[in-house]
């Protein structure tokens, strides 16, 4: 369509561009002849191009249309593909003698991820001096995995510390003896 158009174009460009000089060595007859097949020729390629200019809007626009709909299908792909990166992937095998729905709930411990308490204390003076404090907890998740609808436990438990008592004995001073 496109190419139609612009040989349309290019051949009113053209035929407009003869001049007399061109024509001074043929007789009156014949520039009679000449003018009026340069004037069909106009006609029929302003005709084509009055025909086939609807034709490329319309192809410009379902283009447009498509790289739209491309766009949304790559962005709607690249939220379904994995992160990029070392991933680690639990592999878990189910075996049931009936069929039927289960649930499978996974607990994991990362020491990537954490939280401390946050608190702030606001202090009023005057005739009836207040101490207001809030507290709060601040996340930090340093894993590079993709937490999305995950159930967090905050705890003040250490997971990686000794999971029994310590053994009878000598145990590290905190402060130096003077």
């Amino acid at each position: 369509m496109r190419a139609q158009v612009d040989a349309a174009r290019a051949l009113v460009v053209f035929l407009k561009s003869v001049t007399g000089a061109a024509l001074t060595a043929l007789d009156p007859v014949d520039i009679l002849d000449t003018s009026i097949a340069v004037g069909q020729k106009i006609a029929e390629a302003e005709r084509e191009i009055a025909l086939v200019a609807p034709a490329l809007r319309d192809q410009k626009q379902t283009v447009a249309a498509a790289a739209g709909a491309l766009k949304q299908a790559e962005q709607r792909l690249a939220a379904l593909s994995p992160p990029q990166g070392p991933v680690d992937t639990p592999v878990i095998q189910v075996e049931r003698d009936t069929a039927g729905e289960a649930a499978l709930d996974i607990t994991t411990l990362t020491a990537e991820a954490y939280w401390s308490p946050v608190y702030e204390m606001h202090l009023t003076t005057g005739d009836a001096p207040t101490v207001r404090i809030s507290r709060r907890a601040a996340l930090v998740q340093e894993s590079e995995e993709m937490w999305r609808a995950v159930d967090l436990v905050f705890s003040t438990a250490d997971p990686y510390a000794q999971p029994g008592p310590s053994e009878a004995g000598r145990k590290p001073c905190l402060s130096r003896p003077a």
